[in-house]
């Protein structure tokens, strides 16, 4: 049968990983009690110390536990490694940005600086907002798609006309992703959207962040 999903324990053809031998030796002389006992134990530390979430538009205000799992994942070093230089890698570029762009750092404690666009759509779980610069014209709109599929001919509404380029994306192939974009920006239309006066038909990557800018610049030509 094809497998559907990546087994971190166990290689292709079904034999345990190197790195998680010694683990699956102890899962395998371990009761499944006893895992479900330690399961239980961890439930209880995390309510006690108040490691939960409430969902957002859930009347009730229940009280939920972060994910958890008391299974460990082991990585062996190169992928630490790897791990390693890749946070590395994005931190100093969304440290770039944060510098380079006022609308990120100038404003970040007052209302001036924020404004949601979108924050309803929980059917394809992205959500989009502005930041702004003590200029308020000077702004970044921000597009996030917390789902695994990408959204093709997504709209989102933009305060003002004009080119919005592309900061940053962080499905570039420059961070390891697929690198689904916007060809490096999007011509803004003159159709009113999510209370703005017009709106950008973006493809929207998934598990990705998207950071535009209207450019001052002329519109580039579709040949450009």
């Amino acid at each position: 049968m094809k497998r559907r999903h990546y087994d971190e324990m166990h290689g292709a053809d079904g034999d345990v990983r190197a790195h998680f031998r010694a683990l699956a030796d102890w899962l395998a002389e371990t009761p499944a009690e006893r895992v479900a006992e330690k399961r239980r134990e961890a439930d209880l530390l995390f309510h006690r110390v108040g490691i939960t979430f409430a969902v957002y538009g859930d009347d009730q205000g229940t009280e939920r536990l972060i994910p958890f799992d008391i299974i460990p994942r082991i990585l062996p070093a190169a992928e630490w490694r790897a791990l390693e230089a890749g946070l590395r890698q994005r931190v100093k570029a969304l440290n770039r940005l944060y510098v380079a762009q006022p609308a990120l750092h100038q404003v970040d404690f007052g209302w001036e600086g924020f404004q949601w666009i979108d924050i309803h759509d929980v059917d394809n779980s992205i959500v989009s907002f502005i930041r702004r610069a003590r200029d308020p014209g000077d702004f970044v709109v921000l597009v996030a798609n917390f789902t695994p599929v990408p959204r093709e001919g997504y709209r989102v509404g933009v305060p003002a006309p004009g080119f919005y380029r592309e900061l940053l994306n962080s499905d570039s192939t420059h961070f390891g992703g697929g690198n689904m974009g916007n060809s490096g920006g999007l011509p803004a239309e003159p159709t009113p959207w999510q209370g703005q006066a017009h709106s950008i038909s973006m493809t929207v990557p998934p598990l990705a962040v998207v950071f535009f800018k209207p450019d001052n610049e002329e519109i580039p030509s579709q040949g450009s």
